[in-house]
């Protein structure tokens, strides 16, 4: 009989929460894989709502996600491409960035 703990042989075996299984804990924050590159709850509390507050003053914390960026009218940037729209984009070289190349 082994006396092993039950409790840390699952937890042990249970995927990561914070990482897909196929990343190793070694590439885990490495900013130069695109799969792994986010943005701070704390970033879309303050600059980016800062940001829609000011194109959208009247539209208080319930602006929705189509008021801030409407695929549908692909003539015109909402917030998140206008900001990239003249970074150069680290994967392709092109100008024209995600969102999330345009955070330092």
């Amino acid at each position: 009989m082994s006396s092993a703990n039950p409790d840390s042989a699952a937890a042990a075996a249970a995927p990561s929460i914070l990482a897909p299984a196929s990343v190793s804990a070694a590439t885990v924050g490495d900013t130069d894989d695109p799969d792994l590159l986010g943005f701070s709850v704390h970033h879309l509390a303050n600059y980016f709502m800062d940001l829609v507050r000011a194109k959208y003053p009247d539209s208080g914390n319930d602006t929705t996600i189509y008021k801030i960026e409407d695929l549908r009218e692909l003539d015109t940037n909402g917030i998140i491409r206008e900001e990239g729209k003249d970074t150069q984009c680290p994967i392709d070289g092109e100008k024209g960035a995600a969102y999330v190349h345009t955070l330092q």
